[in-house]
């Protein structure tokens, strides 16, 4: 006799084989354009190897002219350059050695990126690629005056690859890879297509971390990690949007698909949170933490009232079908954990709650559980199966170094630590709880 949960457990894992075929393919997510000519930038170009030189006009002029015969390869040699605001083009690919190094060039105040696939372009570039050659070329942040830097953006492009790439941070403020939309005569375009391949980030902001997709579809991360924040975070601010516009102009994050991604010393390796959009399908395979706050997390649906009361905005979701598999958690006391999660904390591990960071957003702590789900019980004072709820697939969950009673999944329901000698703060919707650890039942 077939049980419902066998039957269950048997849909599963017939969605892991089909989607994870899928993902498995990175032919499914970048298709390299023809070869085109080639032009190397400090020969052709006369670039001259120092920090103190901006090459950004080099490089755009480099872009600008193979783009415009129909594109081609720019080779980056071995060296040190400063680059900002670069736009690329369609057709382009920059093959950058292993031995370069590159700098922001030195921007006075705002936001503003190194590499830029999209943003605000009047037509859709497509066939764009950089990648590292021989090895993971170096992108530095560390002697930044303007911290609101971004290394690469994605907006209005198909069909892209970054690969082969190290960055060295300094808690700047935002992600290192940011996705979102462009929206031009009222239609909003979204990165489409595209492969993330064998990327690091190192000493990034509890906040933000390697990769945030506000926006995007169709995209495989592989091979990513990230010291400090988030190496693959999934989380929308377009919560305007979803007035605006009818539901299916809505700029979403859909088919997104992750193989290998790892976070050390910091929050997680995969945190989701809708926002106000009901988001699509999420897939990703093989999760590794050593000291974050978790491996996997995952909240609600949330709309701020204090800043769209009165708009009608509704909570929204992931889709019930995304599966996230083989998470190994291993313990460490070095996790990144906001204030909210340290009433998770067990009593005999409170003492090892050290200071402050990242402008007082987190303590450095002990790493709390491997799955944080927080995406359908009690949270933010909301009732279970609120609107904002939703569930995501977990299997095969592995916890290495925890003690024993810390459960694979922690969740918001009744599940801390309130009546400890080192007190810590507990919300008022969470206060007066019986200590107790539930098992959520999306565990297959």
């Amino acid at each position: 006799m077939i049980t419902l949960k066998y039957f269950l457990r048997l849909t599963l894992l017939i969605n892991l084989m089909a989607h994870g075929a899928y993902a498995q393919n990175e032919g499914n997510f970048f298709t390299p354009s023809p070869s085109g000519i080639t032009k190397n930038l400090r020969t052709d170009y006369g670039v001259d190897n120092s920090f103190s030189t901006d090459d950004s006009q080099k490089l755009q002029r480099a872009i600008n002219d193979i783009s415009n015969v129909g594109g081609g390869t720019i080779v980056i040699p071995k060296g040190n350059y400063s680059f900002a605001k670069i736009a690329m083009k369609s057709n382009i690919r920059l093959a950058i050695d292993a031995g370069v190094t590159i700098r922001p060039t030195s921007v006075a105040s705002g936001n503003y990126t190194i590499f830029d696939m999209g943003n605000h372009q009047k037509s859709t570039i497509k066939n764009v690629s950089i990648e590292g050659v021989n090895g993971q070329f170096k992108v530095d942040l560390r002697h930044v005056t303007n911290n609101r830097v971004f290394v690469f953006t994605f907006s209005r492009v198909h069909n892209f690859k970054v690969s082969n790439f190290y960055i060295y941070d300094k808690n700047t403020l935002f992600q290192s890879l940011g996705f979102g939309h462009t929206t031009v005569n009222g239609i909003h375009y979204v990165p489409n297509k595209g492969l993330i391949k064998n990327g690091h980030a190192h000493n990034t902001h509890y906040g933000y971390g390697l990769v945030q997709v506000q926006a995007g579809k169709n995209i495989l991360f592989k091979n990513i990690s990230g010291s400090g924040g988030v190496a693959l975070r999934l989380e929308s601010g377009w919560s305007v949007m979803n007035k605006i516009q009818p539901a299916s102009l809505t700029p979403k994050i859909n088919n997104i698909y992750g193989q290998n991604v790892r976070c050390t010393n910091g929050q997680a390796a995969v945190f989701l949170m809708p926002h106000t959009i009901d988001q699509g399908y999420i897939n990703v395979d093989n999760v590794t933490s050593h000291a974050c706050e978790y491996a996997v997390k995952t909240e609600k649906g949330w709309v701020n009232q204090n800043l769209y009361a009165g708009l009608g905005l509704t909570e929204g979701s992931f889709s019930s079908q995304s599966i996230i598999s083989n998470i190994r958690a291993t313990y460490g006391n070095t996790a990144e954990v906001r204030a909210i999660m340290q009433r998770f904390i067990p009593c005999g591990l409170r003492s090892q709650i050290g200071p402050t960071g990242d402008g007082g957003e987190m303590n450095i702590a002990p790493a709390i559980a491997p799955v944080g789900d927080f995406a359908a019980g009690l949270w933010r004072g909301d009732q279970p199966n609120d609107r904002g709820s939703y569930t995501i697939r977990y299997s095969n969950i592995q916890s290495v170094g925890f003690l024993n009673g810390v459960p694979d999944v922690m969740d918001g329901d009744y599940c801390d630590y309130e009546h400890c000698p080192i007190n810590v703060w507990v919300p008022s919707d969470a206060r007066g709880t019986i200590g107790q650890c539930g098992t959520t039942s999306n565990v297959f």
